[in-house]
């Protein structure tokens, strides 16, 4: 899965589309939503792409003041919390009820938090 962040993003494309050249790869990304999307743009890489755009307030406007403030005393903390959403959850879950993955790589620690480790892939390893 591929963080929010744009330098993390860069890297992690660039590790993801590598290994997608010698292997199977399933990319899930999320991001926020974007008026002319490029992301599916990138199918021909993987063997499969799992695009998920985000409606995310925008900082420093009410609403996003409103989700800071309903996110700030929640499990985790507001910048893992923040793309926690419903969503994103739903569309792993039915990710992992079709596929199993021998491994799966969160090159950040934001998106382990989004996976069921109880699973059909009890015996993946995990690489954050």
């Amino acid at each position: 899965m591929v963080p929010p962040d744009f330098g993390g993003r860069i890297r992690s494309f660039q590790i993801v589309k590598e290994l997608a050249r010698r292997h199977e790869v399933t990319l899930v990304t999320y991001y926020p939503r974007q008026a002319r999307d490029q992301h599916p743009t990138l199918a021909p890489l993987f063997a499969s792409l799992v695009l998920v755009p985000l409606d995310l307030p925008k900082s420093f406007t009410i609403d996003g003041v409103w989700n800071y403030a309903k996110l700030l005393f929640s499990e985790h903390a507001y910048s893992i919390q923040k793309n926690y959403r419903p969503e994103l959850r739903r569309a792993i879950a039915s990710l992992f009820q079709r596929e199993t993955f021998d491994t799966i790589v969160c090159d950040f620690i934001h998106p382990a938090g989004l996976l069921d480790w109880r699973g059909k892939n009890p015996d993946c390893s995990v690489h954050a």
